[in-house]
């Protein structure tokens, strides 16, 4: 039956509908909300828990977490969710921590809307292989997806885009940033089955010191952590989309490269009463990032919190009306990276310079996609 015999017989409503359906997934744009360091608690070596067992761990910032309605919201999880209790780290050398959440708590992301976690990071197996397998099980079981084995990628399919995700840090166990080849294969891997790659990185040196980017190896307590920068160029270079860094504990500078939005450092967002919340270190953004369906940086918005330091909830983050984080990446992202081509407005927005077409403002509407969200199989 050719197409106008066909239009004869069942009008022309398939036509505009596949018209309607095509345009859809070219034209869709995918949104990301993420966050830095989550560490919900502590089993080990004596409990120490939030209050109401943690169920109002993100009772202040959930709201700012769905912000955009977006596709993922990201966190970098600090520690194993287990019951496991052996850990090999010395921690009474005071250099080396060791973090066991209660297996319940994975409820808790799920609840307060993760959907993709990184254990790319040096304390995801903090009890060992068994704790870290622990730990994905119980992400899975709510749902929760996670990126950190070595040569592991996740797809996922929103809305016909093909999005993949890499978990990377300084251990072979995960993919290693100081192994180039190896980063590179993974990464053109991806982008060669994908239409958009998003890269975690576990990276760099820790603390207020760290807080500017540099072009050069990092170092802390004497372990090599990388040249993020180079490694951050690099993996966009090879089909990286976006990278999301984090590891220093404070913000640090977001740079626009080739079209690609990298932020350097996400700093902490929840980590409850255990680590530092001094300084730079309490401060916490919430980024969201729209992205086009092949990975062009659209626009984005940095939300303002900072944790609270001191008392019972230590650690657990509050809206900053001050906007404390946003001037501080403003600043870093102006001094640290040459030439930026981009904006970040006092209030948060971040804009491509010279785009009068993607500003994203108060007046930005939002696209309501939860629904779609699938991981393949």
């Amino acid at each position: 039956m050719n197409l106008k015999k066909y239009c004869r017989r069942f009008g022309i409503f398939p036509i505009f509908l596949f018209i309607f359906l095509f345009s859809h997934t070219l034209f869709a744009n995918i949104s990301i909300n993420a966050v830095g360091d989550i560490m919900m608690g502590t089993l080990y070596p004596r409990s120490i828990l939030p209050p109401d067992d943690g169920k109002t761990l993100f009772k202040f910032t959930e709201h700012y977490l769905r912000y955009g309605n977006p596709d993922f919201i990201f966190g970098n999880l600090e520690g194993a969710i287990t019951d496991y209790n052996h850990t090999n780290k010395n921690i009474e050398s005071g250099r080396a921590f060791a973090f066991e959440m209660p297996p319940r708590y994975a409820g808790y992301l799920k609840n307060a809307g993760f959907n993709i976690v990184s254990t790319a990071n040096n304390h995801a197996r903090d009890f060992g292989t068994q704790g870290y397998e622990d730990t994905r099980r119980y992400l899975r079981q709510n749902g929760i997806s996670a990126v950190g084995t070595r040569d592991e990628i996740k797809y996922f399919n929103v809305r016909g885009v093909k999005v993949a995700w890499i978990g990377f840090s300084w251990f072979s166990y995960s993919n290693n940033i100081l192994d180039l080849r190896h980063s590179k294969e993974i990464i053109r891997k991806a982008a060669d089955s994908s239409d958009i790659v998003i890269v975690s990185v576990h990276a760099g040196a820790e603390g207020d010191s760290a807080l500017h980017i540099k072009n050069k190896n990092e170092y802390f307590y004497g372990e090599n952590r990388g040249n993020l920068m180079k490694f951050a160029h690099l993996a966009v270079d090879n089909g990286a989309d976006l990278v999301l860094g984090h590891s220093p504990h404070v913000p640090r500078a977001m740079e626009l490269y080739k079209g690609r939005l990298i932020a350097y450092s996400l700093g902490n967002f929840l980590t409850y009463r255990v680590f530092s919340t001094t300084g730079y270190k309490r401060l916490v953004p919430i980024l969201h990032i729209e992205m086009s369906n092949k990975g062009k940086f659209l626009r984005g918005r940095i939300i303002s919190c900072v944790q609270i330091s001191y008392g019972r909830r230590k650690g657990i983050p509050v809206y900053d009306s001050s906007m404390k984080v946003i001037k501080v990446i403003k600043m870093l992202s102006n001094n640290d990276i040459k030439n930026n081509e981009i904006t970040i407005s006092d209030s948060g927005f971040i804009n491509i310079k010279y785009d009068s077409i993607n500003v994203l403002s108060d007046s930005s509407k939002s696209f309501d996609v939860n629904s779609i969200f699938q991981e393949e199989k």
